[in-house]
């Protein structure tokens, strides 16, 4: 009876690890992660606050995705370290007619808070993608 129980419990660690290793390639990997990428290294407020850009990443369980066909929406929460300074990036896309586009973008440095999104206003910057599905 104990080695059952223990045989159940690995197989549902496994599941598990195997769902989020899964989940969480698949997000790193996406269109909608490469235009949030794109979208904070070109911020002048994040090349301002933390020097050049030198490594962004997904935090683990930073990611919820949904895509399907045209539609989708995302948020991110990723690490990003600069020449200068380090902090957190928490970012949310919709996708519209297969484009994704950054709808909200902030910052977090040491205590303080920036705002990306208004330093573009919604321009081709925080719009690129492709017409193809995820």
């Amino acid at each position: 009876m104990h080695k059952r129980i223990v045989k159940w419990s690995l197989l549902i660690v496994v599941i598990t690890l195997g769902t989020y290793f899964t989940g969480y390639f698949y997000s790193s990997t996406s269109e909608a992660f490469e235009v949030a990428k794109d979208f904070v290294f070109r911020s002048t407020i994040a090349q301002k606050e933390l020097g050049e850009i030198t490594e962004f990443k997904l935090a683990p369980f930073g990611y919820e995705l949904e895509s399907v066909g045209d539609q989708g929406s995302a948020e991110f929460e990723c690490k990003i370290i600069g020449k200068a300074r380090s902090g957190k990036v928490y970012i949310t896309l919709k996708k519209k007619s297969s484009v994704w586009q950054v709808i909200h973008a902030k910052l977090e440095v040491d205590q303080f808070e920036f705002q990306l999104i208004e330093a573009h206003k919604k321009t081709k910057e925080s719009s690129i993608g492709s017409r193809g599905a995820d």
